[in-house]
């Protein structure tokens, strides 16, 4: 964060060069990138002091994994090959999403799907509420995820898949309905060797929580671990 921050500050420095050699229009695009900087080091310090008093709520034990800070409503939104979903974020105007970088419901009518496309630096978790889609991608990593399971992919360093409707489901029709939530490789692993982890529903452990109950996917909670490793 504060490594960002001397960044943008640096920025705001217009060259002295570049001042002279601009003239009155280009000058104006200058003081207009000028702004557009000092917005983005706005944010930036908004997201730390929001961060750090979320850190001391925690550690104060006035709220826990499970308490709402706030809700947002979902987008709706078309990506890949025709398939519809809700995307919660990012949007404008939510900016307390680190380590996450995107969510989405999608809710896929076949042919409809996601053919190949790249990732790269982060982890896509993807958890099939209803129905069944076909993975594979060009590390080998692969095969079919069904209701209650997850595909955990560690893209790394660069990864191509596709995520499509099976064949037979194509033809009797149906829909896939899931989640997939985007998850950033701090600095370090950015570029760290890809991964795929395909888990069976019946190896999540679903346990009872406030209000209701969760299924653990990684890391534990109360002594339960998820089956999810090496993330």
């Amino acid at each position: 964060m504060e490594a960002h921050l001397v960044e943008v500050d640096r920025a705001l420095e217009l060259d002295a060069t570049e001042r002279a050699t601009a003239g009155a229009g280009g000058f104006m695009g200058l003081l207009q990138n000028q702004q557009t900087i000092r917005n983005q080091r706005s944010n930036v310090s908004s997201l730390r002091d929001s961060y750090e008093q979320l850190q001391a709520s925690y550690d104060a034990g006035r709220i826990d994994l499970f308490t709402v800070l706030q809700r947002i409503e979902s987008r709706a939104s078309i990506d890949g090959a025709g398939a519809t979903l809700q995307r919660v974020f990012p949007q404008p105007g939510f900016l307390n999403l680190d380590p996450f970088v995107l969510l989405d419901d999608f809710d896929v009518h076949p042919p409809a799907g996601f053919p190949d496309h790249p990732h790269r630096g982060f982890e896509t978790v993807t958890y099939i509420i209803d129905g069944t889609f076909a993975h594979q991608d060009s590390h080998g990593g692969g095969g079919l995820i069904t209701n209650g399971a997850t595909q955990w992919m560690t893209a790394g360093g660069g990864i191509l898949h596709i995520e499509t409707p099976p064949e037979e489901l194509v033809v009797s029709g149906g829909l896939f309905h899931g989640v997939q939530l985007w998850v950033n490789l701090p600095r370090s692993l950015k570029m760290t060797t890809p991964k795929y982890q395909d888990v069976p529903g019946d190896r999540i452990a679903e346990i009872g929580v406030a209000g209701g109950r969760a299924r653990v996917l990684a890391g534990s909670h109360d002594g339960t671990s998820g089956p999810v490793e090496g993330i």
